[in-house]
């Protein structure tokens, strides 16, 4: 058994051996961790019911499988476990307690044989397990084995599993389909991928938000427009009138346009708050109308929540830490996809692909903003892929399209320094993009996507972080935390917000400046299939369609590129017409999509209903 002086499995102490999982520290001890490392061995080859009694967090894991998922104050207590009579099966127990009592006492029953106290004899250790302890303890490898769901994108490799290209069949009316990386790829010639950075444009104010002004002091912040009455409003975080570097205020201010604030900001009715601004709002059909607007922020130990009526007073959803973690980065937001809140949380550890401790992203899944999965990994370095001392203050900005979720990952390299920085001020950061399709695998990519500005006089030249993303008719919205000096320079009055803006769903283009062709994998069509248009740049040459049998790679009659009409423009919704086909035809059908492009970039394509 391995203690730890802080409930998230920080400041390690204790190591010894115990002979079993029966533990009661009374109210002497507030909050600590314990992680216990060993065998079971099975007394039956039935079906066992492992129960805990316990105050108050606990995960189970039984040669691999989640046997209890309760890392929360309430909640079951109780799992099953099949195995080989005699089997010693590797054991994993985490526990946590938060203020109160402080006890844990693992059971067990089986058919036949009532509930009892597991016994010291069905409990052993191996000299490995002793080894992976000390070295837990010592701080060589981490002390929670998350389960890594991080990918980096690399050319022509599968972005689900990280494994070679692959064959797959889309639903054509999932769209709109944008070609971040390789998966909706079976084939291209003559095309290179590009990351589209969004420029900066003098007719925006930067920074709209300010550090003297405005108080703004975190790189966080939550930007809404309200869909009655079309006004912006902003949360983020703001300095305290005694500076402190560990509290904050939450403060919001509104917008016509969502680029000129109206000032004075206002200060929210908020508890004692150290970082975080992300805020949902559920709508005003929301079933209880007193928590509307939810808000996550770290404090003392994890993720807290706070709910509110009308965006300025705020009151706890919950008592406490509802998603503990070592590090004060903190967000949540609500995927539509899978009907989901998502937390997005740091934690600052060694792992098995970067030296030394990082900042390391996690993310995890509620129904109710309440009861938490165990989180698991989502952005993690690597010494061979990453140069320097890459590290992530986690990942927001989430923005969904089709079925993918797009991303802004905010990398740090606090081993750079900004040009013309002071000494003191260490650190340059910058915005990169990430793309899941399911939610929980997530795909970042190495190249820029938006980066300090190379002015060493203005005001975002160390940071560029991007934080929220937000759709404002053919335009996607961007907000970013910019620094002037550095990571930790001037807080109160250099860290500040500003905006750019882009093109929809322009975030990587597929380019070919002669002539070059793209094949998509299979598309199946559903019972009517629309029209089949293209967010695509052809100002400068031209862009033809033609759609193939994917069983005999024949040309659908009707839709060669001789019968295609040309497409010689900028738009971000240019239909795909031929001569004599208008897809009704091909209802239910399997097709490949092949574009041949000459002076082109390519964005997405969608099949859409109702277009002219």
């Amino acid at each position: 058994m391995l203690r730890c002086d802080s409930a998230h499995f920080a400041r390690r102490c204790d190591l010894e051996v115990a002979r079993q999982v029966e533990v009661d520290a009374g109210t002497g001890h507030h909050e600590y961790s314990t992680l216990w490392l060993g065998l079971i061995e099975l007394p039956t080859s039935q079906l066992i019911t492992f129960s805990a009694e316990t105050d108050d967090g606990l995960r189970l894991v039984l040669g691999g499988t989640v046997v209890i998922d309760d890392w929360s104050v309430h909640g079951p207590r109780r799992g099953l476990f099949k195995g080989g009579k005699g089997d010693r099966v590797p054991l994993r127990l985490e526990h946590f307690p938060n203020g109160g009592t402080g006890y844990l006492r693992l059971y067990w029953k089986w058919e036949g044989h009532l509930r009892e106290l597991i016994p010291s004899s069905a409990l052993f250790h191996s000299k490995q397990q002793e080894t992976k302890a000390r070295a837990i303890r010592d701080g060589t490898i981490p002390p929670i084995a998350y389960r890594d769901r991080s990918l980096v994108y690399q050319p022509n490799v599968d972005a689900t599993d990280g494994t070679s290209e692959h064959q797959l069949e889309v639903q054509a009316g999932a769209g709109p389909h944008l070609l971040l990386d390789d998966y909706l790829i079976a084939e291209s010639n003559g095309v290179e991928r590009v990351v589209m950075q969004p420029s900066r444009a003098a007719t925006i104010p930067n920074p709209i938000v300010t550090g003297p002004e405005d108080r703004s002091v975190q790189p966080y912040l939550t930007v809404l427009r309200d869909p009655d009455s079309g006004r912006y409003r902003m949360w983020y975080g703001a300095w305290r009138d005694d500076k402190s570097e560990s509290r904050t205020h939450l403060a919001t201010l509104e917008s016509n346009d969502g680029v000129n604030f109206e000032r004075p900001h206002q200060i929210c009715d908020t508890p004692e708050i150290q970082f975080g601004s992300e805020v949902i709002d559920r709508g005003r059909a929301h079933s209880d109308p007193a928590t509307r607007y939810v808000y996550s922020y770290w404090f003392e130990g994890g993720t807290r929540i706070l709910a509110s009526a009308d965006g300025y007073s705020w009151r706890p959803l919950v008592e406490g830490v509802v998603l503990r973690h070592d590090h004060d980065i903190s967000g949540i937001d609500w995927d539509p996809l899978r009907e989901t809140y998502v937390a997005t949380v740091s934690t600052y550890m060694t792992g098995l692909n970067w030296s030394g401790r990082r900042r390391t992203t996690l993310m995890s899944f509620s129904d109710d903003l309440i009861q938490w999965r165990q989180p698991w990994y989502v952005l993690t370095a690597s010494d061979e892929l990453d140069e320097g001392e890459t590290q992530f203050y986690a990942m927001d900005g989430y923005l969904t399209r089709g079925s993918s979720r797009i991303a802004m990952v905010k990398i740090l390299r606090d081993d750079l320094r900004a040009a013309g920085a002071d000494a003191d001020s260490f650190g340059r950061a910058h915005t990169s993009l990430a793309w899941s399709r399911d939610g929980v695998t997530w795909v970042r990519d190495r190249a820029m996507f938006f980066e300090p500005d190379d002015n060493p006089g203005s005001w975002d030249h160390a940071h560029a972080w991007i934080d929220e993303q937000l759709i404002v008719g053919d335009e996607v919205y961007l907000y970013y935390s910019g620094y002037k000096g550095g990571h930790k320079a001037n807080r109160f009055e250099e860290r500040q917000i500003g905006l750019v803006k882009m093109p929809l769903d322009r975030y990587v283009a597929r380019r070919a400046r002669r002539r070059g062709m793209l094949r998509t994998v299979p598309f199946r069509f559903g019972d009517t299939p629309g029209t089949l248009t293209v967010n695509a740049d052809a100002s400068a040459g031209e862009l033809r369609v033609r759609l193939r049998d994917p069983s005999t790679g024949q040309v659908i009659p009707g839709t060669s590129f001789a019968d295609c009409e040309p497409i010689s423009r900028d738009g971000l919704r240019q239909p795909v017409r031929w001569r004599e086909q208008d897809l009704a035809s091909l209802a239910g059908e399997v097709i490949e999509i092949e574009f041949r492009m000459r002076g082109v970039d390519l964005f997405a394509f969608e099949f859409v209903h109702g277009h002219d």
